[in-house]
């Protein structure tokens, strides 16, 4: 975004001034990386030149307000919008309903549905599939299942393939597979054609049961319905395998995978890791990673990098393959370390209690100053680490932090002050 903004202060130098679009698209921009400060300021900038935002710019506001869980100040933006000649449109309150929905104040939500169709506002299938969304999110089955027969019955929006994967998810996450599989019959019953996300859905119901022969049943279902299984679908599979340490049938649905043409994403890898690294089986863990590396379609994250940190260093208490593994990721130029990952080696050094101490501590210091230097921040978590080893841990507001980048811990500078 800072190149977007360059290159806008470039056209006003110039003489070219920004129209509604770029206007727009830097608001956008800035929302989706949650600067209200900016996307504010942009927005002022905007009115000043005679530019009215519309209602999209408003609703892409409203909706980072409600991703930062500021649901208050959506609805005051939504009221002051009502009073405006700029008015919001169905879409603006779904997004709204769906903030409210996610903090959990179903009641609030109810109220703006009730103002939304008083003012003459009618809610469309999204509208509900987002009151759905939020009644299964608090459990709240019962209520959820009357919304849906109340949409089959009186509403014009009826139930589409959302609503009932939304019920499914619901019935699985509460762990009655019974009512999860009537629903999803239910659908078809109603002339509601499931999809492949809602076929995966209910695998990851039996699946988290693990019943994976019921799963298995569901994706035959699926195929003989002539939806075809996505990388999604059988890395569900894999990763209910990788929980019951079944390694050898978590790689043959890896192996079918690849023979029908799908490719493997990075969370195929990672769970397949996982599980490998719980077996201590780093080989294995280890040869998956360098397959990763060599595609260049899927590429390590900050997750896999992690991961396997912590497979080294505490599964295995091999800290040189963990120090060996975090160099590959700070050569890595797609993907940088971050706290968690600094955390999980440190820590790796804390708890390999049969080793020299002065050792391990010098060994921790070393890498907080790894972590200092990219300017990461340490967590109650960080500070954990040394204390239990009865080791000074530097204030966040003492120049090891604040001025001595690229300098080593030196007790004497560092150290805890008299």
């Amino acid at each position: 975004m800072s190149v977007a903004m360059h290159v806008t202060n470039v056209m006003l130098k110039t003489g070219l001034y920004p129209d509604q679009i770029t206007y727009s698209t830097l608001i956008q921009g800035y929302c989706k990386q949650h600067d209200m400060m900016t996307a504010k300021r942009l927005l002022e900038s905007m009115i000043k030149v005679n530019l009215i935002p519309n209602i999209i710019t408003f609703t892409q506001i409203i909706k980072a307000l409600c991703d930062m869980r500021l649901v208050g100040d959506a609805t005051i933006l939504v009221d002051t919008l009502l009073k405006s000649e700029t008015k919001p449109t169905v879409i603006t309150f779904n997004t709204l309903l769906r903030g409210w929905c996610d903090v959990g104040d179903m009641n609030m939500a109810y109220k703006i549905l009730k103002s939304m169709i008083e003012l003459g506002y009618e809610p469309n299938v999204r509208t509900w599939n987002v009151i759905l969304h939020g009644l299964c999110q608090q459990n709240a089955l019962s209520d959820a299942m009357h919304l849906v027969e109340t949409m089959s019955a009186t509403s014009n929006a009826k139930p589409n393939v959302v609503t009932f994967t939304t019920l499914v998810r619901g019935w699985c996450k509460r762990g009655d597979m019974e009512m999860a599989t009537k629903v999803f019959d239910l659908a078809s019953k109603m002339n509601v054609v499931p999809n492949v996300v809602s076929y995966t859905t209910l695998m990851q119901g039996w699946c988290e049961k693990g019943c994976e022969d019921r799963a298995i049943e569901v994706m035959e279902q699926m195929k003989a319905a002539g939806v075809r299984p996505d990388v999604v679908t059988l890395t569900t599979l894999i990763r209910s395998y990788c929980k019951d340490r079944n390694m050898r049938a978590a790689m043959s649905v890896l192996e079918t995978m690849r023979r029908t043409g799908l490719k493997p994403d990075v969370h195929t890898y990672t769970i397949l890791m996982q599980g490998w690294i719980e077996l201590k089986n780093m080989d294995r863990a280890m040869d998956l990673f360098k397959k990763m590396k060599r595609n260049k379609r899927v590429r390590p994250t900050i997750v896999t990098y992690t991961l396997l940190i912590s497979g080294w260093s505490r599964e295995m208490r091999r800290m040189d393959m963990a120090e060996k593994v975090m160099h590959d990721l700070m050569n890595d130029h797609n993907v940088s370390p971050n706290t968690r990952t600094f955390d999980t080696l440190i820590n790796g050094y804390r708890c390999l209690f049969r080793e020299n101490r002065t050792w391990r501590a010098e060994r921790m210091y070393f890498w907080l100053c790894k972590m200092r230097d990219l300017r990461l921040q340490p967590t109650h978590h960080t500070v954990k680490h040394f204390t239990k080893m009865g080791l000074y841990f530097p204030a966040v507001d003492e120049p090891f932090w604040t001025t001595d980048f690229g300098m080593s811990f030196d007790p004497r500078r560092h150290g805890r002050r008299r």
